[in-house]
């Protein structure tokens, strides 16, 4: 079994978005989640307006994530199904 990441007992704040691996979506009344896969294995619940070290969570949608970065400089992280 995978021994516990540095990366599992931190808080948001403290991850990087290169750390984030999207493994997954689901949308309930209050809107989308994402479900991020850290190095170790376990899955986390990422939520619109969580900050990270590089930026904060934007938008979650069907097809993925958007995190604003210093300077207002966006990324997409996209859900791939293939995975």
């Amino acid at each position: 079994s995978p021994q516990p990441s540095r990366l599992s007992a931190l808080p948001f704040d403290q991850l990087d978005s290169s750390d984030i691996v999207l493994d997954g979506l689901t949308k309930s009344k209050d809107g989308w989640k994402a479900w991020i896969e850290l190095p170790d294995g376990i899955l986390r619940p990422l939520e619109p307006d969580q900050k990270l070290v590089d930026g904060r969570v934007d938008t979650i949608d069907e097809s993925g994530v958007t995190i604003v970065g210093a300077g207002g400089k966006k990324r997409r992280i996209l859900f791939n199904m293939a995975r």
